[in-house]
């Protein structure tokens, strides 16, 4: 009589054999390296209104500032509160930067415009023309190709 352990066993031997047999998918000499476009120009208004406000009021409203030449760069930065205080601050730990405003308290309709300026690489693609390119092996983080893995 077969014993479950060995029927498990040789199933796995034998899809082991099997999977190191099937075909190859080709491969095009052809690399997929996107290149950018012109720089497109962007302005983000954010309008912060806080209807009712009782007491001291504050507000934290994220500004843009990763930076990378090869696709993005913040710009000009301007705002307009007609009571509050406001200043820029920088996360230290992540480099996330804000705008931290205040109002007195005896501002009952604090608000804000934020107008932001930034820089991005036009990523266009259109799908309906294809490259030619073949996108490389899936690799896991230690840049083993994932297909391999699959046939331990």
């Amino acid at each position: 009589m077969l014993s479950r352990r060995t029927l498990i066993a040789g199933s796995a031997s034998a899809l082991a054999t099997a999977a190191a047999h099937l075909p190859v998918f080709a491969q095009s000499s052809e690399v997929f390296a996107p290149k950018p476009g012109a720089w497109r120009s962007y302005e983000v208004k954010t309008t912060v209104v806080i209807p009712d406000a009782r007491g001291v009021t504050q507000a934290w409203i994220p500004l843009p500032a990763f930076s990378d030449d090869s696709w993005i760069k913040p710009g000009k930065l301007s705002f307009t509160t007609a009571t509050g205080k406001a200043e820029r601050v920088r996360d230290p730990g992540s480099g996330a930067e804000m705008l931290h405003v205040v109002w007195p308290a005896t501002e009952t309709a604090p608000g804000i415009e934020v107008v932001s300026h930034f820089a991005a690489r036009d990523r266009k693609v259109d799908p309906a023309s294809p490259t030619g390119a073949v996108l490389s092996a899936a690799c896991d983080a230690a840049g083993r190709d994932v297909a391999e893995l699959d046939k331990v």
